[in-house]
């Protein structure tokens, strides 16, 4: 995660990061609604089945996704290594545009960074209706 569409607010960020402090492993429920993930029916309910799926995050995982999407974004520029960044153009939980602020600034500075925007699709690009043409970039990329 580069930015998320509907950060907290730095209020909010304020306080985890002391609650952090003394109770890093407390957990709180994270903003993602499964609608938010996919076009396909059966995937959500695939994803509402899944034990293994939950919908808490950590205090201190919170904080580091934050810090390190900020650090990336700041940091693009260096990027020296082949990049593709693929994003759903209305994904509701990673911001897009962050996406294409990083691929410019990286292109800008040299980089061997590819994006690709898939118009309509929404967070989880290889459960989405066009998912085939998702691993197809993915595999030519390869």
């Amino acid at each position: 995660m580069l930015r998320a569409v509907q950060p907290p607010r730095p209020l909010v960020v304020r306080l985890a990061r002391l609650l952090m402090h003394v109770a890093p492993h407390y957990r709180m429920t994270a903003p993602v609604r499964r609608e938010y993930l996919s076009h396909v029916e059966s995937e959500l309910d695939a994803y509402a089945a899944d034990p293994l799926v939950h919908r808490r995050i950590s205090l201190r995982l919170g904080a580091g996704l934050i810090d390190s999407g900020a650090w990336a974004l700041a940091n693009a520029h260096l990027l020296d290594r082949p990049c593709l960044l693929l994003h759903g153009s209305e994904d509701r939980i990673t911001d897009p545009t962050a996406s294409r602020e990083f691929f410019m600034a990286a292109t800008a500075a040299g980089a061997a960074c590819h994006f690709i925007c898939y118009p309509g699709m929404l967070h989880d690009l290889h459960r989405d209706e066009g998912r085939e043409q998702v691993i197809s970039d993915i595999a030519n990329w390869l």
